[in-house]
């Protein structure tokens, strides 16, 4: 049987936890951003409509957003 390993101080734990989340959370986000940008400039290199280009883009926040850290209520 394996060893759990628990945390001494529950408070700075959970902050620990929070900072990491907020962290990953940032970085998830600035991907998004660059994906976006990505979009962008491939359908400008295919010489895709404004609005095509838009719909595109709304695909690729979908996805994005259905990545997203889930957040405790």
């Amino acid at each position: 049987m394996g060893a759990v390993l628990l945390p001494r101080d529950l408070d700075a734990f959970e902050a620990a936890a929070e900072r990491r989340v907020a962290s990953v959370q940032r970085l998830l986000d600035e991907g998004r951003e660059k994906a976006e940008r990505v979009e962008r400039l491939v359908c400008a290199l295919y010489g895709l409509d404004s609005e095509l280009t838009e719909a595109v883009v709304a695909h690729a926040v979908e996805r994005a957003d259905r990545r997203r850290l889930p957040v405790d209520q």
